[in-house]
């Protein structure tokens, strides 16, 4: 159990006494703020809870879950601020996470993601394989974000992303971009999520390429709202699926 832990990269030349404890400028040298399962990812990997920590100022990840995991993962009521400086880099997130089919991530505050990477996003989920068990991304907000909102890719597979709130995100909120050439990938049910656009033009809400998914997969109950752009683009959607094999 990872709990009540304050992680935030500080500049040491101003952690004295009477100093003025700021933060160091785009992260430091800190990948993570938490990492949890590193390189365990062939046997048994991490049963965990991470709740209620404060991880700010990455240049990675605030919350890192790695690693095959066979039993329960909870990712809940954290504070994850300022993460993913290092815009190169496709392992970012506030909360990123190799799906296995065990995880809740819920409650959390992910806000002022920094990474412009369409790869990367407030949440990251990504998966070596396809899992067949469902993982939940719940009642999270995403504020802010210069990028993604919530990015679901690669194998990632019967992931709930439900009762979310994305407020003011530069980038698309919620996108989901499998790997090519997988039938059995994606399947995830996109539900009552709450989406409040006020930045960008040409950006959809909800964008989904299905690639060669053959799952089921479900959008319903979402309520987009915000500015309305007159871009005239193909991306200029509230919802948008498309198949490219």
């Amino acid at each position: 159990m990872v709990s009540n832990n304050i992680c935030v990269t500080l500049d040491p030349a101003t952690c004295t006494e009477t100093g003025s404890w700021s933060l160091v400028a785009t992260g430091g040298v800190r990948r993570h703020g938490i990492v949890i399962g590193y390189n365990n990812s062939s046997v048994s990997g991490p049963r965990t809870v991470v709740s209620g920590n404060v991880c700010r100022n990455t240049r990675w990840t605030g919350i890192y879950k790695q690693g095959v995991s066979s039993g329960p993962v909870i990712i809940a009521n954290n504070i994850c601020d300022l993460n993913g400086y290092d815009t190169a880099n496709d392992l970012s997130g506030g909360i990123y996470f190799n799906q296995s089919g065990h995880e809740e991530v819920i409650g959390n505050y992910i806000s002022r993601f920094q990474n412009t990477n369409t790869g990367t996003a407030g949440i990251t989920v990504n998966a070596s394989t396809a899992p067949v068990i469902s993982a939940s991304v719940r009642n999270n907000t995403i504020q802010g974000s210069l990028g993604v909102g919530l990015i679901l890719t690669t194998n990632a597979s019967f992931v709930e992303v439900a009762e979310n709130t994305f407020l003011s995100n530069v980038g698309k909120d919620i996108l989901i971009v499998p790997n090519p050439g997988n039938a059995n990938i994606s399947g995830h049910n996109i539900i009552r999520n709450r989406i409040v656009r006020t930045s960008g033009t040409a950006v959809t809400a909800i964008s989904i390429d299905m690639q060669s998914s053959t799952r089921t997969l479900v959008v319903k109950g979402n309520r987009i709202t915000g500015n309305d752009n007159t871009t005239v683009s193909g991306d200029n959607a509230g919802i948008r699926i498309a198949i490219q094999k």
